[in-house]
């Protein structure tokens, strides 16, 4: 039997990559995972080394939306498997150790100078320190040495969708804007000419990238090619034209008139001060976070833990009413420091159209109105393009089921670095995969937490009846249920069942308002935006025996081909107004309901 000695021990350093192939070396052995799965889950775990991730999330980012109904148990098979396959030289407690189960999930321990990810992130750092300090070739060479990590496209050997959707461009554009950081050092340190058959190269490759063609612009300048410079110039004008129906932007319209008239200032060093990039504008345009949002906790949940593990798309739908507003504000509040670029925000009014809203993106980014292409297709192009390398939250309220189409999908295409938050009635499916939520009614505990935080917890018990009256009156809508409660708050002298009563006539949509806020605007917003048989359609779902009788606190049984023309239903539910069963028909609730009802009466009188 062989003893190792002192100087006889195994070298168990281990050293894992994400910067090209999934990969694992231990003492210059490779123990990278030859299946697939356990590939993507080890990546999944590295890419949030040293924190918890929930099973939940590993679930669905390893198998998509519809895993099998053995995943759990598959998850835990295959962390088993991992532990196995790399770390079955170390004791069960060590192994144990470094992918250690958490309550409700798992953490990977991983050292500082264990993940390539990790090294490169801190060289790039160091680079940009020493750039700061006045060192452009230091800073260089340090760049080049991060830039040497990387052993190709990030994740190539893994199917897992997060990975191949998100991790992956995020990683392609990180390193382009640590390559183009390495490019402007050794500019900088007099390197422009020899530069110049890279930058060609990396021109054929990224031809919209503005970055890299105004440093292709200035290099051949610089090396006394001044009519290649304004050339190359023509040829990017060319092309935005084309391929997005825009113009260069400011800082390259500056550098051309520069080229043309030999500005002095761009040879050299004192260039910086001419092409230094103009301090981005960082937009903050959230509304006012909303207060604490009763039985919507695990939707909030849901959707901040989706943006915190990289799905950039979260849809949530809602009828009128139900608070979809508030919890995208709220999620956005909660998620806003991940986006230190700015958070933009726009509700889409009645008659916008994409191109409206983006262009307003554009504005708040700085863009003037006048130099704005056209379409909304090539707005949203242009606007993908000015958030490369940024991190920027989107923001969407409100947005019509059918307002969708190319805008909505070029969109959907946003840099790897940001994310996009839209509210709708329907389910806005041009925004591709994503964390999708839908809104109903309040649980019956959480509709009467709502109705006591208005009229306060003694009321509520002392007149629960009254106050289950009450919520059942509103349709369990949070709407309704916090314009109740800042009326009757407001009157002490009101008690719980005079306030029932109330809303027992049938002025119910009238009740339910305050200032400048009312149930009933909410929905007639909804209405107007439906085609006109489609309004006519609902109106006449006024006229139901059964809806008569149900009114107030009642869901309605809404059967295509019986009560309503099945296009009709389609086009209604499009705009919140009816709930989609699966398929089984729809529901029409009580609020609704009560439109109905009253557009009806009218309509007869």
């Amino acid at each position: 039997m062989h003893v190792h000695n002192r100087g006889d021990q195994p070298d168990r350093t281990i050293h894992f990559g994400v910067l090209g192939p999934v990969q694992v070396i231990e003492g210059g052995r490779d123990r990278t995972p030859s299946r697939s799965r356990l590939r993507g889950l080890l990546a999944l775990l590295l890419l949030r080394a040293n924190s918890p991730v929930s099973s939940r999330v590993l679930i669905q980012e390893l198998y998509g939306d519809r895993p099998p109904t053995t995943a759990a148990t598959a998850l835990h098979v295959h962390v088993s498997q991992l532990r196995k396959t790399v770390f079955d030289e170390r004791s069960r407690a060590e192994s144990t150790q470094r992918l250690g189960t958490v309550r409700g999930g798992y953490l990977l321990r991983v050292g500082p100078d264990e993940l390539d990810l990790f090294t490169f992130e801190s060289l790039v750092a160091d680079a940009d320190a020493t750039m700061a300090a006045g060192e452009p070739a230091r800073a260089a060479a340090k760049f080049r040495q991060a830039l040497r990590l990387w052993r190709g496209p990030a994740l190539t050997d893994t199917d897992a969708p997060v990975l191949v959707e998100v991790f992956a461009p995020w990683a392609e554009a990180r390193r382009l804007d640590v390559l183009l950081r390495r490019i402007a050092a050794e500019m900088e340190a007099g390197s422009s000419a020899a530069l110049v058959p890279e930058l060609r190269s990396l021109v054929a490759e990224y031809p919209l990238v503005e970055r890299m063609r105004a440093k292709l612009i200035l290099a051949l300048y610089r090396a006394g090619r001044q009519g290649d410079a304004l050339a190359e110039y023509a040829e990017l004008a060319a092309l935005l034209r084309a391929e997005l129906d825009c113009a260069p932007s400011s800082e390259l319209q500056q550098l051309h008139q520069q080229i043309l008239v030999c500005d002095p200032a761009l040879q050299g060093r004192r260039h910086v001060a001419v092409m230094r990039t103009h301090e981005p504008v960082t937009p903050a345009q959230l509304p006012r976070c909303p207060g604490a949002l009763h039985g919507r906790t695990a939707v909030l949940d849901e959707l901040v833990e989706a943006l915190a593990t990289g799905r950039r798309r979260c849809v949530v739908s809602g009828g009128p009413g139900t608070g979809s507003t508030a919890v995208t504000v709220a999620v956005a509040h909660q998620v806003r420091d991940r986006f230190p670029d700015g958070q933009l925000f726009a509700t889409v009014d009645a008659g916008a159209t994409p191109a409206d809203v983006l262009g307003s993106f554009l504005a708040a980014l700085g863009h003037r109105g006048d130099d704005l292409p056209i379409g909304g297709v090539a707005r949203a192009r242009l606007l993908v393009a000015e958030l490369t390398a940024r991190r920027v939250l989107m923001v969407l309220d409100d947005v019509p089921a059918e307002w969708g189409g190319a805008a909505l999908a070029t969109l959907a295409g946003m840099p790897p670095g940001c994310a996009l938050i839209a509210n709708s009635p329907g389910p806005l499916p041009e925004l591709g995969p994503g964390a999708r939520v839908r809104l109903g009614p309040l649980p019956d505990a959480a509709a009467l937490e709502l109705l006591a935080a208005g009229v306060g917890r003694r009321a509520v018990m002392d007149e629960v009846g009254a106050a289950t009256e009450i919520v059942r009156r509103c349709g369990r809508m949070p709407l309704a249920i916090r314009i109740v409660g800042a009326r009757a708050g407001g009157r002490p002298h009101w008690s719980l069942q005079a306030v029932a009563r109330r809303l027992a006539g049938p002025r119910l949509l009238t009740e339910l308002a305050v200032g400048d806020v009312g149930v009933r605007s909410s929905l007639l917003r909804r209405y107007e935006r439906c085609a006109g048989t489609d309004r006519s359609a609902f109106r006449s779902l006024g006229r139901l025996d059964a809806l008569r009788g149900a009114l107030p606190g009642a869901d309605v049984d809404v059967v295509p081909g019986v009560h309503i023309a099945p296009r009709a239903a389609a086009g209604i539910a499009a705009a919140g107004l009816l709930e989609d069963k699966a398929g089984s028909g729809y529901v029409l609730r009580p609020l609704c309901a009560a439109l109905a009802s009253e557009l009806w009466a009218e309509e007869a009188s």
